[in-house]
């Protein structure tokens, strides 16, 4: 385990909260605590020694893992199938996914179309790593001493994006935390921000989009007083970004974090000029980007999925974990990456996760039919809202009815996707039945592409 540097001072502090430092923590000079510096640099973990741990401790890795030797490069080993995966981590026997068992940390959970929510289970030391990460990228955004940083993010009901902030301010120096959250009516939020003139706004993208609409109309003037926004949870396009500068014309933005529930904090924002440009979080996370056949992608600028692997994460580890994005290598030697879109695992509209598998199974049963068709999954932008749309081969109804039907079972497996659409965050996904020469296909094999995102194209 990387060990965290943290002051005797914090670890006495914290105490009462039993958070046992002493157990991975190494301490910088009390005079250096109150000081940018003070947040600490986590030794390089050992790729193989993590391995064998995992491999050791897992049933689950021990049979994905059964036809790799023991210290093969990791490229040897499998990715791993989310469905497989979650199955297990959902069901009765998620002890087969851990390593040991969890006495001590939180849990997190992610949306999404699979009915049962999927948890990720961190130790105390695995999420103050995350607290580590969190705080040395609001130092680098810019964030310092006397900013007043408004924390829009989502809070409770196993959330994480808020308390990640709202530890790293708390541990670290680096502003006063204004704990506003993303439960509140838009209008409310607006008016907080008016009342308290943060400096800095950490939010979702669709907050920020609607606030700066709500701003355009008339309600507010522009926010003057905001120097940064950090925007987390979805990507920003071009269509949001040019309104959300009138609104907070004095405001730089930056990506807050590339990373997920599952997997962790993966990277960082790394070209102001590129906002889908980021640096991987290296030494804690690795990340590879694999073509179709999963064969590894060094030159810059070809296109594949992105596997990620967390040596920090011990006890339900992330070993080559899908992240559900495809990529490219902007700087290979230096980890630089850019974010393409969504890939076939699963897509992604505003904070909604929608599994693909899920999907499909709602369009094959269409009509009470179990018959194939071709399906292709287009995510698009359509009147500054993200869209789905479904193209198919053919259809034993007329579209509506199937746009109504696969919308109502939508909205039935996931109630976050329901809200989203009867509130205009997302747009209603319509039905386009084409010949399958018209689907997209892959420039480099020809396949034709289980899901297409337009959005950033």
């Amino acid at each position: 385990m990387p060990k965290i540097a943290v002051s005797p001072d914090v670890a006495h502090d914290l105490a009462g909260i039993s958070i046992p430092l002493d157990r991975y923590c190494t301490a910088p000079t009390a005079q250096n605590l109150h000081t940018m510096d003070a947040i600490p640099e986590s030794s390089p973990p050992d790729l193989q020694e993590f391995l064998h741990f995992v491999r050791s401790r897992s049933s689950y890795f021990q049979e994905l893992w059964a036809n790799v030797a023991p210290g093969a490069p990791l490229s040897s080993y499998p990715p791993m199938d989310h469905e497989s995966y979650w199955t297990i981590a959902t069901s009765s026997c998620r002890e087969r996914v851990l390593t040991g068992e969890h006495l001590d940390g939180i849990i997190y959970k992610s949306g999404g179309t699979t009915g049962t929510p999927k948890l990720s289970l961190y130790t105390q030391a695995e999420q103050m790593a995350d607290v580590v990460y969190l705080a040395k990228f609001l130092r680098q955004s810019g964030v310092r001493q006397g900013d007043s940083v408004a924390n829009l993010l989502y809070v409770g009901d196993l959330y994480g994006g808020f308390t990640g902030i709202a530890f790293a301010l708390q541990f670290y120096p680096l502003g006063v935390h204004l704990p506003i959250g993303g439960h509140l009516p838009i209008e409310t939020m607006l008016q907080r921000l008016i009342e308290h003139r943060p400096t800095v706004v950490v939010a979702i993208v669709t907050q920020l989009h609607r606030m700066a609409s709500l701003i355009a109309g008339g309600h507010a003037p522009p926010l003057t007083h905001v120097r940064l926004l950090l925007y987390g949870g979805e990507a920003m396009y071009e269509d949001q970004f040019a309104e959300i500068r009138r609104a907070f014309p004095r405001a730089s933005m930056k990506s807050l974090v590339y990373g997920s529930t599952e997997a962790g904090v993966m990277g960082f924002c790394a070209d102001d000029n590129d906002r889908r440009v980021h640096i991987a979080n290296e030494p804690a996370m690795i990340l590879e980007i694999v073509d179709e056949d999963g064969h590894t992608i060094l030159e810059p600028g070809r296109e594949g999925r992105l596997l990620a692997t967390n040596l920090t994460r011990r006890l339900m580890p992330t070993v080559r974990y899908p992240t559900g994005d495809s990529a490219c290598w902007v700087d290979v030697k230096n980890r630089k990456f850019r974010l393409l879109g969504r890939d076939k695992v699963g897509v992604r509209l505003s904070l909604v996760s929608v599994d693909t598998i899920i999907l499909r199974e709602i369009v094959q049963s269409l009509g009470g039919s179990q018959g194939s068709r071709s399906l292709q999954i287009v995510i698009e932008r359509a009147a500054s809202k993200d869209r789905i749309r479904l193209r198919v081969t053919s259809l034993s109804m007329d579209k509506e009815q199937a746009e109504l039907e696969i919308s109502q079972a939508l909205e039935k497996a996931s109630t976050m996707y329901k809200e989203h659409v009867h509130d205009g965050v997302i747009a209603p996904l319509v039905v386009e039945i084409c010949p399958l020469e018209n689907f997209a296909r892959s420039e480099h094999s020809g396949k034709v592409l289980e899901v297409v995102d337009d959005r950033m194209r």
